[in-house]
């Protein structure tokens, strides 16, 4: 078991689960095409004891309980959590699920364990957080969630530690790194780079093999995949011009983000909105998008530093923002200014905690 404290007042205790916990969660998700363990673990938290008492003790004095996901929401149950719960729906995760596990053998069976317990955690809730209205309204439609329960907030990014780039600057960055990488062993006439971050996470599987496709025909751009993601394909063939980075510390990502021509965000899959649009976005990095990866954002009538397009022209669109990188960056400084007013996570964080104290309030008056 780990503790860290994030920051004052917030400490993350991390608490391994079971041998058995591990030994069962491998067995129910041997052949399934993504990692289901998040879904496993509503049936699976009572294997784990040192968990649960952790957090029953975690308990002990709490005002209440945020909730990010759903899937443990069996184990506040288990401990008999008597105080307000507020669900973070960073997903609307029944259709998720569906996207990925609808062509699996045990697909619909895990997708109704999904609806149970994401039902059963909204119900509970006295609050729902939501980061998109596309999210909200399903949310409401699928289980009957009330607007008064609703509360916006959106992803978000801290901009005080993602530095700005501008154009000349980064073609400066870009030019010492692609050195130094061809100077360690690193791929010969690399003259571009281009940047996909993304978690283990099926929507964003599908989007990094869509990448690969793309990477296979444009040999001279060495495209970079940072996060756990990249364990997906750890035992696959990629393209020689695709550099599997793994989980990578901020401080590389920061460099990274410095660095990269192009951000880039195939998604055609999944709920919520994405972290990695405004990462790029506070760098100042050109940003080619889906319409569907960038969903949720208010990007207003259309910046210049984000083209949005489809998967058909995914591969001209990038060929475009790495070819003319003064035209790809025009605007990249109004766009980090619309993150700084929208999504900088202290404006996020204010209304959620007005709105959790007033229900904390409540809760204290006498009946």
């Amino acid at each position: 078991m780990r503790r860290l404290q994030l920051a004052p007042g917030l400490v993350e205790t991390v608490v391994p689960k079971s041998s058995e916990h591990e030994v069962e969660e491998a067995r129910q998700g041997a052949g399934m095409p993504y990692p289901v363990s998040d879904i496993l673990s509503s049936g699976l938290i009572d294997r784990s004891p040192v968990y649960l008492e952790t957090l029953k003790s975690a308990l002990r004095g709490a005002a209440g309980v945020i909730l990010e996901h759903p899937y443990l929401f069996p184990a506040l149950a288990a401990v008999g959590a008597r105080v307000p719960i507020f669900y973070d729906a960073q997903n609307v995760e029944v259709a998720l699920k569906s996207e990925s596990l609808s062509s699996a053998d045990e697909g619909a069976r895990l997708v109704a364990i999904v609806r149970q317990v994401e039902g059963d955690a909204l119900e509970a809730a006295s609050l729902v957080f939501f980061c998109t209205d596309d999210d909200r309204d399903l949310l409401a439609s699928e289980f009957g969630v009330a607007d008064e329960r609703f509360i916006f907030a959106p992803n978000g990014v801290d901009t005080s530690a993602i530095k700005f780039v501008d154009g000349a600057s980064r073609a400066k960055w870009r030019d010492r790194w692609l050195q130094k990488f061809g100077e360690s062993g690193g791929r010969a006439g690399t003259r571009s780079i281009a940047l996909f971050v993304a978690s283990l996470h099926g929507p964003n599987i599908d989007a990094a093999e869509r990448l690969m496709k793309l990477a296979a025909g444009m040999e001279d751009v060495l495209f970079l995949v940072a996060g756990s993601v990249c364990e997906y394909f750890r035992r696959l063939p990629v393209p020689g011009n695709v550099a599997l980075l793994g989980t990578i510390p901020d401080s590389t990502k920061m460099t990274l983000l410095q660095v990269a021509g192009v951000g880039l965000n195939p998604m055609v899959q999944g709920s919520g909105s994405n972290l990695k649009m405004l990462d790029y976005l506070a760098a100042g990095v050109p940003v080619v998008s889906t319409s569907h990866g960038a969903r949720g954002l208010d990007l207003g009538d259309g910046m210049p530093s984000v083209k949005i397009t489809t998967m058909d022209d995914f591969g001209s669109a990038v060929r475009a923002a790495l070819d003319d990188p003064v035209a790809a960056s025009s605007g990249a400084l109004n766009a980090r200014m619309l993150v700084e007013r929208l999504y900088d996570w202290n404006n996020i964080g204010r209304p959620v905690v007005d709105a959790v104290s007033r229900v904390l309030e409540l809760e204290r008056l006498p009946a």
